[in-house]
This record gives C-alpha cells, sequence and structure tokens, in this order.
C-alpha cells in the first residue's frame, strides 16, 4: 500500500481522513450507502481497514467530514460577499444560488444518508447547517431592518426562504432540474416575495 508522508502526526492524520472521506464519498456516488462497508472504503483509500477505525468511531461519520467541508466551502464566499458591503438582496441570491450549486455538484447530494445516521449523527448533521442558517437569519434581519426588505418577522421570513430553498433542491437532487435553471426560477420568485420594491426581476 501506498504510504502517506507528513511532517507531523496531525497532517498525517489529516491526509488519511482526506483519503477516507474521498473513498467514502465515491463508493456513496457508484453503488449507494446500502451494503457499504468499511473493507471496501480501506481498499478504494488503499489503506489497512484499521485506519477507518483509528480515525472514526462509524463508517458513516465520514459523511459527517465530508458535510463539514462542504459547509465550510459553501458559507465561505458568503461571509465574504458580506463583509464587502453586498446589500441585503445580493446576500440572499448568492445563498440561493450556491445552495443549489453545491447541492447539485455535491456526489452525496440527494442520497438517503439520514436513515443510516445514528441520533447523535443526525444532530451533528442538522448543526453543521447552523451557520448557513445563522447566515441567513442575519441577512433577512438585516434587509427587514434597512426596509429593502417586506416588514414581516424576520425569522418567519427567515423560514419562508429556507422551505423554498429546500423545495427547489429536491427539484434538482430527485427531478433532475439544472441547478442554474432553479435558481433563475426562484431568484425572482423570491425578490417579488421578500422585497420592499421588486423591480423588475425577470
Amino acid at each position: 500500500m501506498p504510504k502517506l508522508w507528513a511532517d507531523s502526526l496531525d497532517e498525517h492524520r489529516a491526509l488519511v481522513l482526506e483519503r477516507l472521506v474521498d473513498a467514502y464519498v465515491s463508493l456513496v456516488a457508484e453503488q449507494g450507502v446500502e451494503g457499504l462497508t468499511v473493507a471496501a472504503v480501506a481498499e478504494r483509500a488503499e489503506l489497512a481497514r484499521s485506519a477507518v477505525y483509528n480515525h472514526v468511531d462509524h463508517l458513516h461519520d465520514l459523511a459527517l467530514l465530508h458535510a463539514e467541508h462542504t459547509m465550510a466551502s459553501w458559507l465561505g464566499p458568503l461571509q465574504e460577499r458580506a463583509a464587502a458591503g453586498a446589500s441585503a438582496w445580493e446576500l440572499l441570491e448568492d445563498l440561493v444560488r450556491n445552495s443549489l450549486q453545491v447541492f447539485a455538484e455535491d456526489p452525496l447530494a440527494g442520497m438517503d444518508l439520514a436513515s443510516h445516521l445514528d441520533d447523535a449523527q443526525a444532530a451533528r448533521l442538522s448543526e453543521l447547517l447552523g451557520p448557513i442558517r445563522e447566515h441567513l437569519q442575519q441577512t433577512v434581519s438585516r434587509g427587514v431592518t434597512d426596509g429593502e426588505f417586506v416588514d414581516l418577522d424576520p425569522r418567519a421570513l427567515a423560514g419562508f426562504v429556507w422551505a423554498c430553498i429546500s423545495g427547489y433542491r429536491t427539484m434538482v437532487g430527485t427531478m433532475g432540474m439544472p441547478h442554474a435553471v432553479a435558481a433563475d426560477t426562484l431568484v425572482p420568485l423570491l425578490g417579488r416575495a421578500v422585497l420592499a420594491v421588486p423591480g423588475d426581476l425577470t
């Protein structure tokens, strides 16, 4: 088996985890979750089977590590746009477009992983979505405060936006709608729903 070279134990652990996560994701994308084994993941990663349990407690913890990386790469550009002074509507449009693109490009998107996660893993997956939801809440609250969005309860408005995004994610994941088409459909609809003065959103 090829060895992984690193200057420290932490770097070595990170490299092993990266290889295991990549192997897990590729196998789930190819064959689904049912019947996936530790041995198959280790073989795909070209590592000893013990490497899996040396780094995670459960095979599907690798899905959570993948989700953690995905959430971080998703949130970073949104936070940068906010720091650069983008308007609330610009931030909301970015969130919609980025979320649908990330979902479309994620090899695990649309997979029924929830039924394979225990309660602690499911709670962790929900927790990983927390910063994205918080970003949405802050964006909507700012839009309402500044008068850019309609004068409604920001929490209810954010929940409405999240539900719309989730619905269109389902259309992308299960109905094969291209993420750009989904975004181009959803963005004008949300504009008419949340903007105080919708303007030309066609």
